[in-house]
């Protein structure tokens, strides 16, 4: 299946404000445009047509077009009305989700003369509107079950109405269908998380249905909550952004606030959910930070590169502000990576993860059959025995990306950190100790007059890593780690190490020179990266072992967003993993993006 990540709804609400206010005011003029036949915008190669044939009393028929059904259509459609809008710069004044498009201008005159342009556009690209869906020129719209006004969203007046109506649920299904309804509007709701428990007990597994009191009050809250017709500010990434959490024995919630003119504070969103059975076992310090962790998280496309606020009621949680930034020792800083290919070597272990600590260069290695995240778990949690360290460095396997794995190292107050995407040079330390135990592994299972499992023969390498001085720290990685080392041949005079704190003095000086020296090298052969922020780029793909041979070697094309560094950017290429809007590329994986018709050629 081609993978697309599909516009968040929230995300398409809001940017409608978000990109307006770049120019200046605040949207006060919309319209709609409902595209006729979505799908069949999207002709069809001719000699693809066979593959999409279907069978009638008639005959065999083919689809000239991109037909509705098919597996891939959504993401193919949603991805070119994208590229339609960004190849003609429209994005600052309308936006899309699946056949609707939103255009929103700041006055009359100004929307007439977006809407011109959005017609051209459509005269160009042979899309067909539907007149009788289509709204022009109105102050208000209801879009995607939202009604949106200048400064301001609520839920729309056909759906609160439907919900006003429904009855008590009698059974299991009719409180599911009650619950999605009313779901689509958690954001509007206070506690909405809290609230709802009750009704939740009732979805559980071999739990048998008894309405109670309980559940009615829960029931005739959430209606009444929505029948009020609540109302949110518009977001304005202009204005200063305040995070409220808090959290009980059932849930966390958060809010999401921004102040008027005047310096109140209103409501842009609420949040909430109910705790996991393990999150009830928190203390209430542990509860109220989960409840401003969880909100950093539901709140990042907000507040993702903007300085913001959190408020908070419990003021045990100050240290989140004053903790002291920890200084470069073992186990700040610690590198996970896997090599695979092993298991023809008289093992049935196919599977070697290395763990490293960047400050001693100390190596643990565990053989295994797999690599899932319960294999990388119980691996860390062996490491972890002799301390648990700051901070975590991986690439983007699923398994590290998995919520399993998040949760892991939540529980372990261990941060989290994540390469660049198929860039590998991230986690240098540990791609350079591959090659060396690959290596020295090939040489002693190649030399081996027996066959001896190379499991067996991995105890020896590991050993000679640790207890060898290491060529850019100039000591023993043991000896930096623990302060002795386990066995070794006697030492003469010159051979005896400082104690253990000078010699880790040392191996940070012999490190920062190391990397003074190859900066100087890298920098000479250095060229600056072209790109910045707004520019259109390709991205390079990376070529999967099972990656069809015919498959474009660039995707896009892509908007960076913002520059991180000299050689990483943030792009607007969705994320299938993280689920988020855009993703972290290295400057590497990105060429500049020529639209077709700049490639022409005159024959003039």
């Amino acid at each position: 299946m081609l993978h697309t990540l599909l516009d968040n709804v929230n995300i398409v609400i809001d940017t409608g404000s978000t990109l307006s206010l770049i120019s200046a005011d605040i949207v006060k003029i919309f319209s709609t445009l409902d595209l006729a036949s979505g799908y069949w915008h999207i002709p069809l190669h001719e000699k693809d047509e066979e593959k999409l044939a279907f069978v009638t009393n008639e005959g065999l028929y083919e689809f000239p077009v991109l037909p509705f059904g098919f597996r891939n259509a959504p993401a193919i459609f949603n991805r070119t009305i994208r590229r339609i809008l960004n190849k003609h710069k429209c994005s600052t004044f309308a936006c899309h989700y699946f056949d609707d498009i939103v255009i929103f201008s700041n006055s009359l005159e100004e929307h007439y003369a977006h809407l011109e342009q959005i017609f051209k556009i459509c005269e160009k690209e042979n899309i067909k509107l539907k007149f009788s869906k289509c709204v022009f020129a109105k102050d208000k719209i209801n879009f995607l079950g939202y009604e949106i006004k200048e400064d301001c969203i609520t839920p729309d007046n056909h759906n609160i109405e439907s919900i006003r109506k429904l009855q008590p649920p009698k059974n299991v299904k009719q409180l599911q269908g009650f619950l999605g309804s009313v779901n689509v509007y958690n954001k509007f709701i206070d506690s909405y998380a809290k609230i709802r428990e009750p009704l939740n007990q009732l979805l559980k597994k071999d739990k048998q249905w008894h309405w109670t009191a309980e559940c009615q009050e829960a029931f005739e809250l959430l209606k009444n909550k929505l029948v009020t017709k609540p109302v949110l500010q518009l977001y304005d990434p202009k204005l200063p952004l305040h995070v409220f959490g808090d959290a009980s024995q059932v849930a966390i919630g958060a809010i999401l606030k921004q102040p008027d003119s005047s310096g109140n504070l209103h409501l842009v969103s609420y949040h909430s959910r109910t705790l996991r059975s393990y999150e009830k076992n928190y203390c209430i310090t542990e509860s109220e930070c989960l409840a401003i962790v969880d909100a950093l998280d539901k709140f990042y496309y907000y507040l993702h590169g903007k300085k913001f606020i959190i408020h908070t009621d419990h003021a045990a949680l100050v240290w989140l502000k004053n903790t002291v930034p920890p200084t470069d020792r073992p186990f700040e800083y610690l590198s996970i990576d896997t090599v695979g290919g092993f298991n023809y070597y008289n093992s049935t272990k196919k599977y070697l993860h290395l763990v490293i600590d960047h400050a001693t260069r100390y190596v643990w290695a565990f053989p295994s059959k797999s690599e899932t995240t319960e294999t990388y778990a119980n691996c860390l949690k062996q490491v972890f025995q002799i301390q648990v360290p700051t901070k975590l460095l991986s690439d983007r396997n699923g398994a590290f990306t998995s919520s399993k794995f998040k949760r892991f190292l939540r529980n372990y107050n261990v941060k989290h950190l994540l390469t660049s995407s198929h860039h590998p040079q991230t986690n240098g330390k540990c791609e350079r100790v591959n090659q060396s135990i690959v290596t020295k592994l090939k040489c002693k299972v190649n030399s081996s007059p027996t066959k001896i499992p190379w499991t067996k023969l991995l105890e020896q390498v590991i050993n000679e890593c640790n207890l060898t001085p290491h060529s850019v720290t100039k000591f023993p990685p043991a000896y930096l780690l623990f302060g002795t080392l386990p066995y070794s041949p006697p030492l003469t005079q010159n051979q005896f190490y400082p104690p253990v704190e000078e010699a880790r003095k040392l191996a940070k000086q012999n490190t920062i020179k190391y990397h003074d020296k190859n900066k100087i090298k890298y920098d000479a052969r250095f060229i600056d990266s072209p790109f910045k922020a707004g520019d259109i780029v390709m991205y390079e793909e990376f070529n999967y072992p099972n990656r069809r041979k015919l498959s474009p070697v660039f995707s896009g094309p892509y908007e960076i967003v913002k520059k991180l560094s000299d050689g990483n950017y943030e792009i607007t290429k969705p994320n299938a993993l993280t689920k988020k809007p855009t993703e972290i590329v290295h400057a590497s994986k990105l060429r500049t993006f020529y639209p077709s018709e700049e490639l022409k050629l005159s024959h003039e």
